[in-house]
C-alpha cells in the first residue's frame, strides 16, 4: 500500500514534471524549434529532449478545442520525424496559445 497523499496542485499523477517546467517547456517550444528549445532548456538545468518538446507541444494542441472568435491566426510547419511525418500547428496570434496541431501539412 502506498501512504501518501497526491499532490495534484504541483504536477500530474505519474509524472516527471511539475505544470511550471511544463509550462516553460511549452512556452519555449512555441517560439523556437525543437532541438534548439532543448538546448535553451539546459541552461534553466530542465532536461528535454526535442522529441519531448513536440510531445508537449502535440498535447497542448489536443487540449485546446478549437476557437471560433480568433481574428488573427498564425500557421507553422514542423517535421515531427525528419523526412516522414510533418505536422501543422495554428496559434491565436493574440493569446500566443495553439489553437490546434494538424497532423498533415
Amino acid at each position: 500500500k502506498i501512504f501518501c497523499e497526491p499532490l495534484s496542485f504541483l504536477a500530474r499523477r505519474y509524472g516527471r514534471r511539475s505544470y511550471l517546467v511544463e509550462e516553460r517547456i511549452r512556452s519555449i517550444s512555441l517560439e523556437l524549434t525543437s532541438r534548439k528549445a532543448s538546448s535553451l532548456l539546459q541552461l534553466f538545468h530542465i532536461t528535454a529532449s526535442s522529441s519531448s518538446c513536440l510531445r508537449i507541444l502535440q498535447q497542448c494542441g489536443q487540449h485546446n478545442p478549437m476557437h471560433n472568435k480568433s481574428i488573427y491566426v498564425g500557421i507553422d510547419d514542423f517535421a515531427y520525424k525528419k523526412g516522414k511525418d510533418y505536422m501543422s500547428v495554428v496559434v491565436d496570434q493574440m493569446t500566443h496559445m495553439p489553437i490546434a496541431l494538424l497532423e498533415d501539412r
